[in-house]
């Protein structure tokens, strides 16, 4: 009986493996191999930007990424697509290299069994700058075979729980090799610091990443960077509904949004109407003057939701939520009425949380993005983001027409603003979010450069190239907080 502490080597891991409980079995190889693959990227990569072999040959560290990429996947999703990828890109990695710095990459993706996950792990010892990282390599194998016993989740793991990285001086050597070429490389690196640190990824996003197709990937990093970005752009979609369809205009040749609602327009209305009625309750035209000066910006906020959202359920339903929240915390701070010892406030929290869930519940586009705002993260940007992300919503505004043009540059500012609560700058973001990631996509489609048809000739209206230009840059840094 092989003991966890008795793993040290290529046979006693294999040993160890043929143990366990036969349906594990396979998982447990792939997770390993992919593992202790991930572990010696560092000198995997460094070796693709100083072998003077590697360079010659025009070889970059793309090919043996896809294969951890791949078998990363597989350790979670081990479809038969997955499989066959992995029996692709193991050769590909392979003929890309006779280095043995390689072969652990390779083999990794090709694991399907205790065998071959031995004979990957031992590559990858093989492969390692020195003896004592060889040796830290088997403590974290051991550390990995125990967290399977512990029934923990692999991908919340970091790469080195057992001891210091004994590659970290190496990564570091990479990022500075790269210089200037850090950006066409920043899906990649941004991936590793995330396995190196067992930080959450969007599994289904590397899962369509793994599958990109393998004439892509022999085009080279700017064709497989071309389409990671449409995969990324696909899933902000679907991370970022918001009951609306973004189009130009081909009478204006811009920008605009339009509505997407699962409601019945009179029944809609009903609910704009049930707010409009409970705001005849209150005095609005001197609200600081009555006897409810306290809920003044709630009535003003459903005052504004009335007039200007009664076609727009979801932002009916977001003023509606905003309401909610905020006489919560006045009610409990004492500062207002209690509905219970008043009439009119009684009607007008009632009433209000009654449109909410009505809109919530009885149109699925609402719920739909009200679910996803919810669980959406406040992006935290530095000063030169910032600044970025100010000029795309200028350059969208100065592009679009009607709600588009009218809340565009607000809507990035609020993001910011310390006078609103977080939940509130949260709601500014994922709509300025939502319609960067649709407008860009849009722009895309249609080619950076648009002449729009319209009547009577070719639209000088705009050219969306600048707009273009600053989505881009703002979607790209915007993307890791919405999926």
């Amino acid at each position: 009986m092989i003991e966890i502490e008795d793993i040290v080597d290529g046979e006693s891991l294999e040993s160890w493996l043929l143990q366990q409980p036969e349906e594990v079995q396979q998982q447990f190889s792939v997770v390993i191999a992919s593992r202790v693959a991930q572990r010696v990227v560092p000198k995997m990569w460094r070796w693709t930007l100083i072998s003077d072999l590697e360079l010659k040959s025009g070889v970059t560290a793309l090919p043996y990424l896809r294969c951890n990429v791949i078998t990363g996947v597989a350790c979670g999703t081990p479809t038969p697509e997955i499989k066959g990828a992995a029996a692709v890109a193991a050769p590909a990695a392979l003929a890309a290299s006779a280095s043995a710095a390689v072969y652990a990459h390779s083999a990794s993706a090709f694991t399907v069994s205790a065998s071959s996950a031995s004979a990957s792990v031992s590559a990858a010892a093989y492969g390692a700058p020195t003896s004592a990282s060889a040796a830290d390599i088997w403590t974290e194998i051991r550390c990995d075979c125990q967290g399977f016993l512990n029934a923990s989740q692999p991908e919340t793991w970091p790469l080195w729980q057992g001891n210091v990285d004994p590659f970290a001086a190496v990564w570091g050597e990479v990022t500075e090799t790269l210089g200037d070429n850090a950006k066409d490389w920043r899906f990649w690196i941004d991936w590793y610091e995330a396995v190196l640190h067992g930080r959450p990824q969007n599994a289904d996003l590397l899962y369509d990443v793994a599958l990109i197709e393998d004439a892509v990937w022999k085009d080279g990093l700017a064709a497989v960077t071309a389409a990671i970005a449409d995969i990324q752009v696909k899933h902000a979609l679907l991370a970022t509904p918001n009951g609306e369809v973004m189009t130009i205009n081909p009478d204006t040749g811009k920008l605009r949004v339009d509505v997407v609602s699962g409601m019945p327009r009179d029944h809609l209305q009903e609910n704009v109407e049930k707010l409009a009625n409970v705001l005849d309750l209150f005095d609005l035209s001197d609200a600081g003057g009555n006897q409810y000066p306290a809920l003044s910006a709630e009535l003003k906020i459903i005052e504004k939701a009335v007039q200007k959202y009664s076609q727009r359920p979801r932002m009916l339903h977001s003023a509606c939520v905003r309401v909610e929240r905020r006489m919560r915390v006045k009610i409990d701070n004492g500062e207002c009425p209690e509905p219970e010892k008043d009439a009119n406030v009684w009607d007008f929290v009632s009433t209000v949380q009654a449109v909410s869930v009505d809109l919530f519940t009885r149109d699925p586009q609402v719920k739909e993005a009200a679910t996803h705002a919810a669980m959406a993260k406040l992006p935290e940007l530095d000063e030169a983001e910032v600044d970025i992300l100010f000029k795309a919503a200028d350059e969208l505004a100065d592009g679009a027409e009607e709600v588009l043009q009218e809340e565009s540059s607000p809507l990035a500012r609020d993001m910011f603003d310390p006078a609103l609560s977080e939940a509130e700058r949260k709601e500014a973001s994922y709509i300025t979010a939502s319609r960067f990631f649709r407008a860009w996509e849009l722009l895309k489609e249609k080619g950076v450069s648009l002449n729009t048809r319209v009547k009577g000739g070719v639209s000088s209206i705009k050219n969306f190239t600048t707009l273009y230009f600053w989505l881009e840059k703002a979607v790209k840094f915007l993307w890791g907080f919405f999926f």
